[in-house]
């Protein structure tokens, strides 16, 4: 099945069959890879950065870049669409591991199409990071390493940081026209496929709906939480409210006072303490860690979620949708 057809059609499970197959394929092909292959977190810059998480895996000559989105629905808004094409994601840019920007193309695994970075001229102003004058930026994607002549689109490699966009390499009877749609196609269907697969909350929930779910399993406001210094993650769920796990299963309600600008788009936040405790109406949640860039917002109120029996729900939910829609299509 296509990727683009399975992306149009994720309610019925055929994506994500098509992406555990696909993945399992690849494992089979690369098993050294999958084994010993080192794990690498790849930096994400613009302005939807905190929507993306991406990490490279590699193993000698032998490299695995994934890209999957997260809390998407922030993003496309009252839109009940996909995060697909450049019109969502804009001036997104991922970095490319050093030892992947000499000479690297990159093939989706999804569809198999030919991948090659596109250098891009950078300006840099102020007293910033050092910057190159030539990036190398990828197109949002899944991809793993492959080697192509200069001739197939690949460039020279160039000194310095490098970003990395994917740009599908064009075939020669091919116009540029019905290349960039059929590569836009493929590059969105992956990320289509693992938008549909990557998160335990139902792919269309709104952002109240998730709001109302996470209100529905809290308890009663308690003064003080036990803190040790780390949290697991983190998940705003409003503009007021987000969701801090001080591990996988152990979850808190956090309402914080208003104003706290960009809580919702944050892709970092600090949580103030004392003495081991997090206290309400006393410490604070830190939106954004960089200087000129800070908010620290005051605590309102913390609740407990009972998140394991949230999560049994949600499967015993999700099962009972599965047997009606079985007996729906046995009656038929």
């Amino acid at each position: 099945m296509p990727a683009v057809e399975a992306a149009e059609h994720l309610e019925d499970g055929r994506g994500k069959l098509l992406l555990t197959w696909k993945c399992l394929e690849l494992r089979r092909a690369h098993p050294e890879l999958f084994r010993d292959g080192s794990y690498r977190r790849l930096r994400v810059r613009g302005v939807r950065a905190q929507h993306l998480c991406a990490f490279a895996r590699r193993l000698r000559q032998q490299s695995l870049i994934v890209i999957a989105p997260r809390l998407y629905r922030r993003l496309l808004g009252e839109s009940a669409g996909l995060p697909l094409g450049e019109a969502v994601w804009g001036d997104t840019l991922i970095e490319l591991p050093r030892e992947d920007r000499s000479r690297a193309s990159f093939r989706n695994v999804l569809d198999r199409a030919q991948l090659a970075p596109v250098r891009q001229r950078l300006r840099c102003a102020g007293r910033g990071p050092r910057c190159a004058d030539a990036a190398r930026r990828l197109r949002l994607t899944i991809g793993e390493r492959g080697r192509t002549r200069k001739s197939d689109g690949t460039f020279e490699p160039a000194a310095g940081r490098r970003r990395c966009r994917m740009k599908p390499t064009l075939h020669p009877q091919e116009d540029s026209m019905s290349h960039k749609h059929l590569g836009l196609a493929g590059v969105s269907a992956a990320l289509a496929l693992l938008a549909g697969c990557a998160s335990g909350i139902p792919l269309h929930e709104s952002d109240q709906e998730v709001r109302d779910r996470f209100n529905a399993y809290a308890g009663e406001p308690i003064d003080r939480l036990t803190w040790l210094g780390r949290f697991d993650s983190w998940q705003p769920v409003g503009r007021d409210e987000l969701v801090v796990f001080t591990s996988p299963s152990d979850a808190y309600l956090l309402k914080v006072a208003q104003p706290c600008q960009n809580l919702q788009f944050a892709n970092r936040i600090g949580v103030t303490s004392t003495a081991g405790s997090v206290s309400s109406r006393f410490d604070s949640v830190i939106v954004g860690q960089t200087p000129g860039w800070r908010d620290r917002c005051q605590i309102e109120e913390i609740r407990k979620v009972d998140y394991r029996r949230m999560k049994a729900d949600m499967r015993l939910d999700a099962q009972r949708a599965r047997e009606a829609k079985a007996e729906a299509k046995a009656d038929n």
